[in-house]
């Protein structure tokens, strides 16, 4: 690195620094008494370290007084101006693009340019989401029968939980989610990337959320803060994205007061490629798959299924593999991949891989060496896999994908099926009758035939199995928080 680029690095980090001092606390800054701050650090720089607030179960409390005032106004609004709301935070997200991409590349380790689009994919979810909440009218009545009429009505104030991985795009998805059904909303981010949230809830209070519908609060103590929470009555809803077994201790914490739950956790995604393929379109298709956020993403390809005469397909991946590079986020030569979030996830994927070549599997590693600092692990295409592995089993959530080998369809579908979990499915071939039936067979919430994204702003997205329950997005998300009510007899 460069003089220039550390003086550059420098500003960026008192920039960061500067937006972790405060909390963001019934939509007002807000400095903890009680709490020292914690550190956060660059993963791909990471002698790169700034603090931020930290909040405990006091915020948290605080917060929940706030959002329990203001739900009967905010419930109250119509749809169009909870709408209105949404559609306003999406332009200042657009407007301060740069800003929110820079944090999302320091602080997560994403390229620029990926940084870059998920931010711009904040922004497209969060203008569907409006539409979709103005289609939905959940301030009208349905009347069913001439005495029966269903109104649909907010559940009232949310917990909001958000991974490191996606850092705005998800907590921009939730909390939107949320204020559009006429929820107040309390998000804890990963603290592992707090600044996206932050600079979220800065620009709610700028778009005009009304005091105490959005709170932001970042902590190392997500044990105490989500008890703190979950014990009270006033809590009605819970939404988590993250690992099955943080999924599993949420779900827990809920049961005192039977919250609602949405829980959107880990997934195994086999890539079937179908007997008839085009090489070139399916190497495209799951390198992009693939390396997006650097492979950590639940829906990332994690078992590459193949026929038997595929050796085109596998050369070609190979070289692939073989040409990635790895770099600094914010790299003028905008590397295809950052670096893992910590320490202890390079460390676990490369013990994964050592595992599969000790059982005797052909390892093809990235030729680049990737920077000396950072959390970087070298891509690698592990040829020779077998379905029994812990490589083929386990979650991986970064740049390594285990190549298996199937005899025919039914087989392939049988593996692909053949894990906890089922979030998500990649389907490639040339033959539609061979695409729809591996499409037919999956046993995934999300499925994506000759294309390497399962994500799309319009379309419900969840999982089946350990991979959670609920679904976020679109009318069909939206209806997580909110109750039905029948009411029998003369209309009201």
């Amino acid at each position: 690195m460069t003089p220039a680029e550390h003086r550059d690095l420098d500003g960026i980090r008192a920039e960061l620094a500067q937006e972790c001092r405060r909390l963001v606390l019934a939509g007002r800054p807000h400095e903890p008494a009680g709490s020292a701050p914690f550190w956060v650090s660059a993963p791909g720089h990471p002698a790169t370290r700034w603090t931020c607030a930290q909040a405990g179960p006091q915020e948290a409390r605080l917060a929940l007084d706030a959002a329990w005032k203001c739900f009967p106004s905010w419930s109250a609004q119509p749809v169009t101006t909870r709408a209105a709301l949404v559609r306003r935070l999406a332009d200042r997200i657009d407007g301060g693009a740069d800003r929110y991409a820079t944090a999302i590349a320091v602080e997560a380790g994403k390229p620029m340019a990926e940084a870059r689009r998920e931010t711009a994919f904040a922004v497209t979810t969060l203008q569907a989401l409006a539409d979709a909440a103005e289609r939905m009218a959940p301030d009208e009545g349905e009347r069913r029968a001439p005495s029966v009429t269903v109104r649909r009505r907010p559940v009232g104030p949310v917990l909001a939980i958000t991974p490191w991985n996606f850092p705005l795009s998800l907590a921009a998805r939730k909390v939107a989610s949320a204020l559009l059904a006429g929820c107040p909303v309390i998000l804890k981010p990963s603290e592992r990337t707090p600044v996206s949230a932050l600079l979220l809830g800065r620009d709610l209070d700028t778009a005009g959320a009304p005091a105490g519908t959005v709170s932001v609060l970042p902590t190392t103590r997500s044990a105490e803060l989500v008890a703190a929470l979950t014990a009270d009555p006033r809590l009605r809803k819970m939404s988590f994205t993250g690992s099955t077994t943080v999924g599993r201790s949420v779900l827990h914490a809920t049961e005192g007061q039977l919250q609602r739950i949405s829980l959107e956790l880990g997934g195994n995604a086999p890539f079937v490629v179908c007997p008839r393929h085009d090489a070139g379109a399916t190497a495209d298709g799951l390198l992009a798959a693939k390396t997006a956020n650097n492979g950590q993403a639940c829906t990332a390809p994690n078992r590459l299924l193949l026929p038997p005469d595929a050796g085109d397909l596998t050369a070609l991946l190979a070289e692939r593999f073989e040409n990635i590079r790895t770099g600094w986020s914010l790299d003028e030569e905008s590397p295809l991949l950052g670096p893992l979030i910590s320490a202890q996830a390079a460390a676990r994927i490369d013990g994964l891989v050592a595992d599969a070549k000790a059982r005797g599997a052909r390892v093809v590693r990235s030729r680049a060496e990737p920077p000396e600092q950072g959390h970087f692990v070298r891509p690698a295409l592990v040829l020779g896999a077998e379905p029994h592995w812990p490589i083929a089993r386990e979650e991986i959530f970064g740049p390594v994908l285990p190549v298996l080998t199937y005899r025919d369809l039914p087989e392939a579908i049988r593996i692909a099926n053949d894990t906890e979990y089922g979030l998500a499915g990649y389907v490639y071939g040339t033959a539609p009758g061979e695409t729809a039936a591996v499409a037919a067979g999956l046993d995934t919430g999300l499925i994506a035939v000759n294309h390497p994204s399962v994500s799309h702003p319009a379309a419900p997205f969840g999982g089946t199995k350990h991979s959670g329950y609920g679904r976020e997005n679109a009318a069909e998300g939206l209806s997580e928080y909110l109750s039905v009510v029948s009411i029998i007899g003369e209309p009201v």
